[in-house]
Formats: structure tokens, C-alpha cells, sequence
């Protein structure tokens, strides 16, 4: 659901040269837990994207935007992902 968090937050946290570890002590996260939010197993929380935003202060708050308008959108059914994958084409992640 929201590819573009999960890339924006790994490719800011590799820009700024921090492991999963120095990233997490910098948001207050464990390590495990932005693995897992990066690589889309689990959602971000809306305390997670307001902490990104700390973590990158030059992004002006893009990643609580992006939590907040990801709120509003509807979710595709499981069933239909590979139908609207092969109507839109892959999905870029990086």
C-alpha cells in the first residue's frame, strides 16, 4: 500500500549513510521494525512517519503527509493487485 514510503525512508536513511541500527536510535525504533516497514511486511504508524519527518527535517514533512493522504485512499483487494499491476504496468521502488 504504500510503496513510496517504504522506498523514500530506506533511500533517505542510505543518502544519510545510517544502518537500520543508527537510523533507529535516531527515531527511537528497533532496527528489526524499519526493516520490516522498508521492505513493506509491515505499514508505518502515523508516530513512525512523524519521526521520519524528524529524522529528515529537509523533506518539510512528507512523510506525515503521505501517512495522512494514505489514510484516505481505498485498498485494493489482495485478489485484484496482479490485475492492476498487469493494467498499470511494475510498480517502481526505488
Amino acid at each position: 500500500m504504500l510503496i513510496a514510503h517504504h522506498a523514500r525512508g530506506r533511500a533517505g536513511r542510505r543518502h544519510a549513510g545510517w544502518t537500520l541500527t543508527e537510523f533507529g536510535q535516531r527515531i527511537g525504533y528497533d532496527p528489526g521494525q524499519i526493516s520490516r516497514i522498508e521492505n513493506g511486511k509491515r505499514p508505518p504508524t502515523e508516530l513512525f512517519a512523524q519521526m521520519c519527518d524528524r529524522a529528515f527535517p529537509d523533506r518539510d514533512g512528507w512523510f506525515t503527509e503521505f501517512y495522512a493522504e494514505s489514510r484516505t485512499w481505498i485498498a485494493t483487494p489482495p485478489a485484484r493487485t496482479s490485475q492492476v499491476r498487469a493494467a498499470v504496468g511494475p510498480i517502481p521502488t526505488g
